[in-house]
């Protein structure tokens, strides 16, 4: 077994099994879904929203066994349950993070995309060179949250440097003083 993910209702439980899906139902039932050549669970995020649909990696060309867990991933698929038929997606991000509605939320090292049915992805977020460690956490973030909405702000406003805090707290501080002290010559006279 290489990965598996829970459908949205929580009824069914996708599970590969070799180049194989196996779906498996709360009351016992079992169906079998050949996946095409090269392709695997793309995870725990897999299922779209509506349960129709899986999220697949696709396997590069030349990669070691990925039987035994080793392959490179050069891109992503999304296999429609009741047609069986699995959709190249136009993108090179090559990890899953999760579904926001029809669009498949998906990460390759420093940028993370929305990507629909049909057209190109969508930058929604780039990080810094280096800092693409925190990707699996967004992966589980997403596969919980419903209604994930991502909205470019235009402007970085990160936290001000200690520094700056620093000046600024002092300048409040003075400029309190010089009213205080205002006010107190104005009492004088």
């Amino acid at each position: 077994m290489l990965d598996a993910a829970f459908s949205p209702d929580g009824r069914t439980l996708a599970v590969q099994v070799g180049t194989e899906l196996r779906l498996l139902t709360a009351g016992g039932g079992s169906t079998v879904v050949p996946l095409p050549g090269r392709h695997r669970l793309g995870g725990p995020a897999a299922w779209s929203p509506d349960g129709s649909r899986l999220a697949l990696c696709r396997m590069a060309a030349g990669s070691p066994s990925w039987a035994a867990g080793y392959w490179a991933p050069d891109g992503l698929a999304v296999l429609d349950l009741p047609t069986r038929v699995s959709t190249p997606l136009d993108t090179n991000a090559t990890a899953i993070l999760g579904w926001q509605g029809a669009e498949l939320l998906a990460a390759n090292h420093d940028t993370i995309v929305s990507v629909p049915p049909t057209g190109s992805a969508r930058v929604l977020a780039r990080l810094q060179p280096g800092n693409d460690h925190w990707i699996n956490t967004v992966q589980l973030a997403t596969a919980r949250a419903g209604d994930l909405q991502a909205r470019d702000t235009g402007v970085d406003r990160g936290p001000w440097p200690w520094w700056l805090r620093v000046l600024t707290v002092g300048l409040l501080i003075l400029a309190g003083g010089v009213v205080l002290m205002a006010l107190r010559r104005r009492r004088a006279h």
